[in-house]
């Protein structure tokens, strides 16, 4: 899963990987902070959340396995 591809449609099947347990919430958040970290994104992020995401990302990936 790309989500360098088509925007919303890389949201919709990252929103279905994560609800299907294919793909953990945190192997996504990973993928957007190595992403962030780029020389490209360097200026583009006037404040990051990394905490409050990586919370989510665990919270997500803990629900599913219930």
């Amino acid at each position: 899963m790309s989500l360098a591809r088509d925007g919303a449609w890389d949201l919709r099947a990252a929103r279905e990987d994560v609800t299907s347990g294919r793909t953990p919430a945190a192997e996504f958040l990973a993928r957007a902070r190595a992403a962030a970290e780029t020389p490209a994104a360097a200026a583009t992020f006037i404040r990051r959340f990394d905490a409050a995401a990586q919370a989510v990302a665990t919270a997500t990936d803990a629900a599913r396995e219930i």
